[in-house]
């Protein structure tokens, strides 16, 4: 599944109930004038599919919800 960083970002919010703002911050901000990085990522679970029979079995939302959960359980005061 591919999903962009932005929406990614969205997602947990949602899930989080978090009120903070998404802030896009420009790569030259961070890394300075002149930075190149990959725009698009796409990686492959090919191999792990092959050489060690991998396969997943949660989406990545209910992911998210069982990480926030667990999070939530043991980190709130």
């Amino acid at each position: 599944m591919e999903i962009a960083i932005g929406e990614l970002a969205s997602l947990i919010k949602r899930l989080t109930g978090s009120a903070s703002p998404i802030v896009h911050v420009p790569y030259e901000a961070v890394y300075g004038p002149g930075f190149e990085d990959t725009r698009r990522r796409l990686p492959s679970i090919a191999r792990a599919q092959r050489v060690l029979g991998y396969s997943p079995k949660v989406f990545l939302e209910d992911g998210l919800k069982r990480t926030v959960a667990w999070w939530q359980e043991h980190h709130r005061p």
